[in-house]
């Protein structure tokens, strides 16, 4: 009725792509790639929604296997976030921290790291230590200390996380 790249329409299928991200990869691609492409044209490059697209689709590229590709999305979500929201946004922060995911399972602990941090710092300053996405943080953190040899720092931050400080 609509058609199909109406901004409700584009909404519709990176919603309908979330439900085929559950294996079906194929057909989330061919849907978040429409939103995002629709939602570029429309909005521009660095438009919350076309951010979160990208940031959409580059997750569905790291499902895949295509790290470079997510890779490339992914800098331009958090970057375009950045820029268009601040560094503090919740948005800009869940992009940093997907971003630090692909380091994390590409060995690159330190820029990991550092992202996670920067999340979580934030994030708890926004809502508090036991919101869902503050533990997501600590969770990524609580992860990566020990490929650094970081033991001490994961058990003390789990001790924190659980204190409720």
């Amino acid at each position: 009725m609509l058609g199909p790249d109406h901004p409700t329409t584009l909404t519709a299928a990176g919603n309908l792509a979330v439900y085929f991200n559950q294996g079906t990869y194929g057909e989330a691609a061919g849907l978040h790639q429409h939103a995002f492409t629709g939602r570029d044209a429309i909005f521009g490059p660095d438009h919350p929604d076309t951010l979160a697209s990208a940031d959409d689709l580059a997750n569905l590229y790291y499902e895949e296997g295509r790290c470079e590709e997510a890779k490339a999305l992914h800098h331009r979500a958090f970057s375009g976030h950045e820029t268009a929201l601040g560094p503090c946004h919740p948005d800009t922060l869940v992009s940093a921290n997907n971003l630090a995911n692909l380091y994390c399972d590409q060995g690159r602990y330190d820029e990991a790291e550092m992202l996670y941090q920067r999340a979580f710092s934030e994030y708890k300053k926004i809502f508090d230590l036991n919101h869902l996405g503050t533990l997501t943080f600590v969770d990524n953190l609580v992860y990566i200390y020990p490929a650094q040899g970081k033991c001490c720092r994961a058990a003390a931050l789990c001790q924190y996380a659980f204190s409720g400080r």
